[in-house]
C-alpha cells in the first residue's frame, strides 16, 4: 500500500506511489517508490516509472569524495 505525499514548493507537485501504467508522479528520492520492477526516469515534466534502468540515485557526499587542496596553493 502506498500512501500520497505531498511536497509543498513553490510549485506544489502531488507524489503518490506508481501505478503499473507509469503514468504519475514518483518520488524517487531516499527509496523507489515505482514497484513492479519499474525504476524512476526523472525529467522535466515530472518523475515517471519505466521499465529499465531509470535515472540513478544521487550519491551521498562524503569527505573521500572532495580532494584536499594544501594551504599553500591556497594562498598563492
Amino acid at each position: 500500500v502506498f500512501v500520497a505525499v505531498c511536497i509543498c514548493v513553490s510549485q506544489a507537485v502531488s507524489y503518490s506511489g506508481c501505478t503499473k501504467s507509469g503514468q504519475n508522479y514518483c518520488l524517487c528520492v531516499g527509496s523507489n517508490v515505482c514497484g513492479d520492477g519499474k525504476n524512476c526516469q526523472l525529467n522535466s515534466s515530472g518523475n515517471q516509472c519505466v521499465d529499465g534502468e531509470g535515472t540513478p540515485k544521487p550519491k551521498s557526499q562524503t569527505e573521500d569524495d572532495f580532494e584536499e587542496i594544501p594551504d599553500e596553493e591556497i594562498l598563492n
